[in-house]
């Protein structure tokens, strides 16, 4: 039975109360720029109860479920290592990389159940979330018992295998099988991108850089918007904290720090002020080597220092 402050908190505002509608986004990175249907209900009649929903049970599931989700690209290449230097890496890994395509019944829809909830609606992805952690339970399964790595991020799936890849078919085939709303398109290489990291498995020895999308534009903030100026030293900044800490060697990092210069000399900003920039950062850390003579050394101690000792979390946006 309710009591009288959760009916308060989920009682729907009746002058804040909007109809849905829908709308396209366009796609650009996919070939024919495809668009997206979403339909947004933000202010639809069960929005308070999505929200209240959501306060109670993400907390929950995030706890439960934590050693199956990656938070961000970081913690991808910080579980790839770890399963690199704990041995179960060899020249038969093979990585697969999958998308779930849902079309699940969710009923927060207070009048009759739907396929599918309204954009915005905060409890949507806790509720998809919670039957995907269900469903996947074998999967994860089969993974730890044989040292390999399950993990997923939103509607994105990595992991890695030594078996062939007509036993890794049957698996996800079967997976397949369990719910004819959930689908799985999966692809299985020794070379793979997920999220924004190229991972390479080169006869047993990994590789990790960063990966951008060949449609993706190098645009990023311009030189000559009304941002101050520190704005503009600090998207540099980040670029290079991104580089040191995916990229595991220096050749990889070189060929990143190259693109970074690209990229702002392409919006306008001037070489002086990059070279300033460039010096700067890697002054801060003692190691300047990284950056002039591209030592290998210097560049795994800081690799290490800054992928593992939260300077990244605490300075760069997720």
């Amino acid at each position: 039975m309710l009591t009288k402050r959760q009916y308060q908190a989920m009682y729907p505002k009746e002058d804040q109360i909007e109809l849905g509608h829908l709308y396209f986004l366009p796609k650009p990175h996919k070939i024919g720029t495809p668009l997206r249907p979403i339909v947004a209900a933000i202010h639809g009649p069960a929005i308070l109860i999505s929200k209240y929903l959501d306060d109670l049970l993400r907390p929950v599931f995030k706890r439960i479920a934590r050693r199956t989700i990656y938070n961000d690209s970081l913690d991808l290449v910080k579980q790839l290592e770890r399963y690199d230097k704990d041995g179960h890496l060899t020249s038969t890994t093979k990585f697969i990389t999958s998308d779930i395509l849902t079309a699940l019944f969710l009923t927060i829809n207070i009048i009759k159940p739907i396929r599918g909830d309204a954009m915005g609606s905060p409890f949507t992805t806790t509720s998809v979330n919670i039957y995907m952690h269900q469903w996947k339970q074998s999967l994860i399964q089969h993974q730890q018992e044989r040292n390999e790595l399950y993990r997923r991020y939103i509607d994105d799936i990595f992991m890695t295998t030594k078996e062939s890849i007509e036993d890794i078919k049957v698996l996800l085939d079967q997976e397949n099988q369990k719910d004819p709303n959930i689908r799985i398109n999966y692809s299985v290489h020794k070379s793979v991108e997920f999220l924004d990291v190229y991972i390479e498995n080169i006869q047993g020895h990994l590789k990790t850089s960063v990966f951008r999308k060949p449609a993706a534009e190098p645009y990023i903030l311009s030189y000559t918007s009304d941002h101050p100026r520190h704005i503009h030293s600090n998207t540099i900044y980040t670029a290079l904290l991104r580089a040191i800490c995916i990229c595991s060697d220096t050749e990889t990092f070189d060929q990143e720090r190259l693109n970074i210069e690209i990229a702002l000399l392409f919006n306008g900003y001037p070489p002086k002020f990059i070279r300033h920039h460039f010096k700067k950062f890697f002054k801060t850390y003692h190691a300047t080597s990284v950056y002039k003579d591209l030592n290998e050394e210097m560049h795994k101690k800081l690799h290490h220092e800054l992928l593992y000792e939260s300077v990244y979390d605490d300075q760069i946006l997720q």
